[in-house]
């Protein structure tokens, strides 16, 4: 290939001249499957530019936790679309190729066209696909409908509290209502005694009082006057307890019946390669608000975080990985404005110590400044599309640096084109791929427009 210092990209060479991909972006050669088919290597878009040149990218580094930046537009959930479905189909021998575990948190609803096309076509109809199963969960509120019972691929969200250690529902129900748990260490210290009181009364569930017996909830509050606690504390735990109820009255969390509410889900989707999408889009979660959204979160973080210590514990090998769109509403930089933060601890566990057993970040935003420094900074690799300028010098921050060709084209990338740079990359710098339209073999609806049709 030959690189002329004028021309955007470097122009092709001869055919004769041409470097094996296994020279040109160092994939080992004990990888080689088959010619092009490597273990453990999925084949991401094209080298920009070059027509079709695939780039390898190593699926054994995943556990290191990615990170997805790009404005409205810039073709970040596409491509994002694009990876799950090359994490799907990963080759593994001559003989099988097998599929990444996922958990996908949908903002927008970028990603129940998958959904969908497995419904249409069936998962045993589709041969990329080598997942064990896809299902889609809405909030209860919506699940009733008659439209999302009849798929066998919709599934309701919900909670277990007894799948929480005390301090964590405690932590959970105090940052619901106030949105941190700064200054509260007396509230949470009540809601502890309250639940060990509860335990020793003989109570095998608290998640039943929370949603069937409130009164014995509150009548072992009213107990903590004799345990010292100020009649202040006592006030503000009971204010908190009848916010924490609305999740029930509101959304039903508690009482639906949902594939989430045992941690042998965790079991299922790490055994059998399942993909979860939780739908936190209009369609999926109408009217739920922020914080709630973020408790689903924070639920769905602990479970994970607490199980695969526990495979770790017993030499249990597991992955998954967590894909969260619009990560700065869950952990976010304290610049960012909004109520609270109930996920962000979990989040963090997991990006720092995650890593060590298998589970792993996939964090996606449009505005990756507002997302937590200390989160990000673990992430080591990065799909880096057009970016608002006001995100170019922390995203070079944040990347260990671009060189100046490429930083300074961060807020000019055409739509589709992205920056890849971090350990899934084979070789010590960043590329610029571009992902063709044809390639996505799912075609995104969402988005799609009929103006002229409907004027």
């Amino acid at each position: 290939m030959y690189f002329n210092p004028y021309e955007k990209y470097p122009t092709k060479g001869p055919e004769d001249i041409r470097t094996h991909e296994e020279d040109l972006f160092g994939v080992p050669k004990d990888k080689r499957i088959s010619d092009g088919v490597y273990r453990g290597i999925i084949k991401f878009g094209s080298l920009s530019g070059y027509g079709s040149l695939p780039i390898p990218l190593d699926v054994e580094k995943i556990p290191m936790h990615l990170a997805v930046f790009g404005v409205t537009g810039s073709g970040k959930s596409f491509n994002t679309g694009y990876l799950i479905e090359k994490l799907v189909n990963i080759p593994k021998n001559d003989s099988e190729h097998v599929s990444y575990p996922m958990i996908i948190i949908d903002a927008h609803g970028d990603y129940l066209d998958y959904v969908n096309y497995v419904d249409e076509n069936g998962l045993e109809n589709l041969d990329w696909i080598k997942s064990g199963w896809i299902q889609r969960y809405v909030f209860p509120n919506i699940y009733i409908k008659p439209e999302f019972r009849r798929s066998e691929l919709v599934k309701p969200i919900g909670i277990n509290l007894d799948l929480l250690n005390y301090t964590e529902l405690a932590e959970i129900i105090v940052t619901y209502f106030k949105g941190t748990t700064e200054g509260a260490e007396q509230q949470i210290s009540g809601l502890i005694r309250v639940f060990e009181l509860i335990r020793e009364a003989g109570y095998s569930s608290l998640h039943d009082l929370f949603y069937r017996d409130k009164d014995i909830l509150s009548e072992y509050v009213d107990r903590l006057q004799n345990e010292g606690f100020f009649a202040s504390t006592i006030r503000a735990i009971n204010n908190q307890l009848n916010e924490f109820y609305n999740l029930e009255d509101k959304y039903k969390l508690l009482s639906i019946d949902s594939p989430l509410k045992s941690d042998k889900f965790v079991d299922d989707i790490t055994n059998n390669r399942g993909i979860a999408i939780i739908d936190f889009s209009a369609e999926g979660a109408p009217g739920v608000d922020l914080k709630t959204k973020q408790l689903v979160m924070t639920y769905l973080a602990t479970i994970l975080f607490n199980k695969f210590t526990e495979y770790k514990l017993n030499g249990i090998q597991r992955y998954l990985l967590f894909i969260i769109e619009e990560a700065q509403n869950f952990c976010p930089d304290r610049s960012y404005p909004i109520a609270s933060s109930l996920a962000h601890s979990k989040l963090s566990a997991i990006a720092t110590q995650g890593r060590k057993f298998g589970l792993s970040l996939c964090l996606i935003s449009q505005r990756p400044s507002f997302v937590d420094r200390i989160v990000l900074s673990m992430c080591n690799t990065f799909l880096i599309h057009r970016v608002s300028p006001e995100d170019v010098s922390f995203v070079k921050s944040v990347t260990g640096g671009l060189p100046q060709s490429l930083a300074a084209r961060l807020t000019t990338l055409d739509t589709g084109e992205v920056i890849v740079t971090g350990q899934m990359v084979t070789v010590p710098f960043p590329l610029v791929v571009k992902i063709p339209k044809e390639e996505r073999k799912v075609k995104p609806t969402i988005g799609e427009t009929n103006v002229v049709d409907n004027l």
